[in-house]
């Protein structure tokens, strides 16, 4: 299909993912077509294992398509932006039961929905040019695609620090903390946020958000500092659900994660917060959210 291409050699089925014009978001037709031809591989005996990949260096997936959730969002049918997450998740669902290898090769932008396409499968590689977020709550939303159940088995709490700030890091920190299991390029420097690693360790102890928050209010690292004024304009209420659905990970399986996230989503999508921040972001404004400050 259009946006996808499907190609077989050598043993290897290659999913390419091939809409640069929108960072390869993911569209409702994308997620169906990866799914039904992840079928049929499966049964294929000339198919060894599963490679997807983009077709350019600028994105491996933004996520879902923010563009879509906006037309639904207009046109007053909420159902069809919950019938796609439901879709997606099943789709991610898929990728992690698959029977065969399912490898990712990743550069540029990974974010949302990119991350239930790369991160459960059995190995990630990324390119120099790669940089990994779940930015949902900026958009009043949670991160979703089960990316809980791989974060919460980051050292130094960075796990839950991504899932509830949504901020950005790149290929050397990925490695690093575990994210990713191989480089496709050498490099001798630092990761850039080790030296903050166990200052976050410390700042994102416990369950509490409030509690949490208050530490990066306290901080006088610049860094810090920078994230919560970041943080500041996200949904508070999207952080509190962000940070909640972390600790519930902990001890639940893969399958009682995405069954909740089916839940989650169809709750939220109808929210004021996650409207306002679809809009928002497809109007490139500032949103407007209903901070809860009560328990601040």
């Amino acid at each position: 299909m259009e946006d996808l291409i499907f190609r077989v050699d050598g043993g290897v089925g290659y999913i390419i993912l091939d809409r640069e014009k929108k960072l390869n978001a993911q569209s409702p037709e994308m997620t169906l077509s990866i799914a039904k031809e992840l079928r049929l591989w499966q049964e294929e005996s000339n198919i060894d294992r599963v490679m997807i990949k983009s077709s350019h260096q600028r994105a491996f997936c933004a996520g879902a398509d923010l563009g879509y959730f906006f037309k639904m969002i207009q046109e007053e049918d909420l159902e069809k932006i919950e019938l796609f997450c439901e879709n997606e998740y099943r789709l991610v669902q898929q990728i992690y039961h698959y029977p065969k290898p399912f490898e990712a090769v990743i550069d540029g932008l990974v974010m949302g929905g990119g991350v239930g396409l790369a991160f459960h499968g059995s190995s990630v590689t990324a390119a120099h040019n790669f940089s990994f977020a779940m930015p949902e709550v900026k958009i009043g939303f949670f991160p979703d695609v089960a990316a809980v159940y791989f974060l919460k088995d980051l050292p130094f709490n960075m796990g839950k620090f991504l899932a509830f700030t949504g901020e950005v890091i790149g290929p050397l920190d990925a490695y690093e903390l575990g994210l990713v299991n191989q480089l496709t390029f050498c490099s001798q420097e630092q990761p850039p946020l080790k030296s903050k690693y166990r200052l976050i360790e410390k700042l994102c102890e416990g369950t509490s958000f409030s509690k949490i928050y208050h530490r990066f209010s306290q901080s006088n690292d610049s860094y810090i500092q920078a994230v919560k004024q970041r943080i500041d304009r996200y949904s508070f209420k999207s952080m509190e659900l962000a940070l909640a659905h972390y600790h519930y990970a902990q001890d639940r399986s893969f399958d009682e994660v995405i069954e909740r996230e089916i839940k989650m989503a169809k709750d939220l999508i109808h929210t004021p917060d996650f409207k306002e921040g679809i809009r928002a972001f497809c109007s490139k404004r500032v949103p407007l959210f209903s901070k809860n400050l009560l328990s601040l």
